[in-house]
């Protein structure tokens, strides 16, 4: 499967979240949803590699100690997040947020970095 678009995304979203609540059995579109979700981790690995990579450098130059850290999400927490859906949130969104970031908090990336210059 090539890159999934957003719109693909949203829309595998939103049967994922119907599945997870019991409003839909049409396991055939569910089983799309998922080849689309895994689609978009898949496309997203190779950029989070390389942005971890150069960001490694970074502490280094600056002589801070820092923890540089990467993961895609897993599908057991992504499908769990879409089973429980809040008003302010779409499926979709979370979809397409959740792969790459686990910032439920509303945190950015610079807040959870600790930095301690080094000697």
């Amino acid at each position: 499967m090539d890159v999934p678009s957003k719109s693909q995304v949203k829309k595998a979203g939103s049967i994922l979240r119907k599945y997870m609540r019991g409003a839909l059995n049409d396991e055939e579109a569910v089983v799309l949803a998922l080849d689309t979700m895994e689609a978009w981790r898949r496309a997203h690995y190779e950029p989070l590699l390389s942005a971890n990579n150069g960001l490694r450098s970074r502490p280094r130059t600056a002589r801070v100690r820092a923890a540089i850290t990467q993961r895609l999400k897993r599908r057991h927490p992504i499908l769990d997040k879409l089973g429980r859906e809040t008003a302010t949130r779409t499926a979709a969104t979370d979809l397409i947020r959740d792969v790459v970031s686990d910032r439920s908090d509303g945190s950015s990336a610079d807040s959870q970095l600790r930095l301690t210059p080094t000697a």
